[in-house]
């Protein structure tokens, strides 16, 4: 009997334990949703502002100078210059052709996507009907 009472007292141990467990997993859970979905309405607001394929749009960001590459190659070389923050390997790619400025505030129409990157044609400035591709999140639907 004695056998008995040590046994259940153990597995009682244990339930409770297993059940401090699964509540702490349903707390972390709920709340970790929350934030999820705080993070997916911002990433989506963000995305709903982003231009789509046949849209026109505009180019916005914190350069003064914004750039666009005139192929994929030359636009890959670019990104890896700005990975390595070696700003002469970007001038060089643009020096050499392989890219061109334009004003912040350009209007431009979107014509391809890939991960993370937008093609588009210039619709105005003194790059007029150029294409170039550039980081997706410097074209925005907003002046």
């Amino acid at each position: 009997m004695e056998k008995h009472a040590s046994l259940i007292k153990k597995v009682s141990i244990y339930v409770i334990i297993g059940s401090i467990a699964v509540i702490a997993l349903i707390i972390s859970i709920s709340s970790g949703e929350g934030s999820t979905s705080s993070k997916t309405a911002t990433t989506t607001s963000t995305i709903a502002t982003r231009p789509k394929i046949g849209e026109e749009g505009y180019i916005k960001t914190t350069l003064k100078y914004p750039f666009l590459a005139v192929d994929r190659e030359s636009y890959d070389q670019i990104m890896k210059s700005a990975v390595a923050k070696d700003d002469r390997g970007i001038a060089e790619v643009i020096a050499g052709g392989g890219g061109f400025f334009v004003d912040n505030g350009t209007k431009v129409l979107v014509l391809d996507q890939e991960f993370g990157s937008r093609k588009v044609r210039v619709l105005e400035g003194d790059q007029i009907n150029r294409t170039g591709w550039l980081v997706m999140e410097w074209i925005s639907k907003e002046k």
